[in-house]
């Protein structure tokens, strides 16, 4: 099942659901019989785009709940959303209208309400120093949008797997 909302009750919120499996636990002890829910705080279409692309391919369930700004992705954190979802999973791009992702990932990994929710900086800037930057911040992964799809969306489905605890299957 897939769709996408025209509009929520909040401004610059919308929400794309994949359901395809269910997903291990984190211990692995039994599945869980919901969808991952993924918050992605990126303010480019095209970006939006590529992650739900690449997720599409994990044959995971989730439910992506897309912002466009720090600003909104707090509201979001704060469940100011339609329905008060707080997210299993955090992507979020550094180079935000508003405030800089950093900004963000800081205030996450900063609050101990939601310290606990993996943060995965996916973003355009290979410098160092912003990778540097998000190590200290406490980001759980760093990943660069690479103009190779494949190489995109495996760094991506590494990510998820860490954070899933699932095996990377063997060839």
């Amino acid at each position: 099942m897939f769709f996408l909302s025209k509009k929520t009750k909040q401004k610059n919120h919308f929400l794309v659901q994949v359901t395809i499996n269910t997903y291990p636990s984190i211990n692995n002890k039994m599945a869980i019989k919901k969808p991952l829910q993924i918050l992605l705080v990126e303010d480019r279409k095209s970006d939006v785009i590529l992650t739900h692309l690449a997720l599409i391919e994990m044959d995971i369930d989730f439910k992506l709940h897309i912002v466009s700004s720090v600003k909104d992705g707090m509201n979001f954190l704060y469940k100011r959303n339609p329905n008060n979802i707080t997210p299993d999973v955090i992507f979020t791009d550094l180079n935000l209208p508003d405030l800089p992702g950093t900004e963000f990932l800081k205030k996450v990994k900063s609050s101990t309400e939601f310290d606990h929710i993996p943060v995965f900086v996916i973003t355009t800037s290979d410098s160092v120093e912003d990778l540097m930057d998000c190590q200290r911040l406490k980001a759980n992964d760093y990943i660069v949008k690479h103009i190779d799809f494949e190489i995109f969306s495996g760094r991506l489905k590494m990510a998820i797997e860490s954070f899933l605890k699932v095996p990377a299957p063997s060839n």
